[in-house]
């Protein structure tokens, strides 16, 4: 998911539109392509805000989810598990900045 929140984000920037997200017209005006311009800046912009949501409602998943987890499980094994979630999450943000 990481991947996906900068890709759409860089798609902003750059004024580029995912391949997934191209719209296609069989009329071919100027105004058409206008329309179908905005329209696909739309869309990018409604995935970026997907995306945002998605990974906000994970965040709030997993603070809920690690206190009720906190209270079934020994301190080690809770503290061990911590240390392994974060590490994934640095790797994902790491992966996300290379680009």
């Amino acid at each position: 998911m990481c991947g996906s929140s900068s890709f759409s984000l860089r798609c902003w920037d750059e004024k580029v539109t995912p391949v997934s997200l191209k719209l296609r017209c069989p009329i071919n005006t100027r105004n058409v392509r206008e329309i179908i311009r905005k329209a696909e800046k739309g869309l990018v912009r409604e995935r970026i805000r997907t995306v945002n949501n998605r990974i906000d409602d994970l965040k709030c998943y997993k603070e809920e989810y690690s206190r009720h987890f906190e209270t079934l499980v020994p301190d080690n094994v809770y503290t061990d598990l911590v240390h392994v979630i974060n590490r994934k999450q640095h790797a994902c943000a790491d992966q996300g900045a290379s680009y």
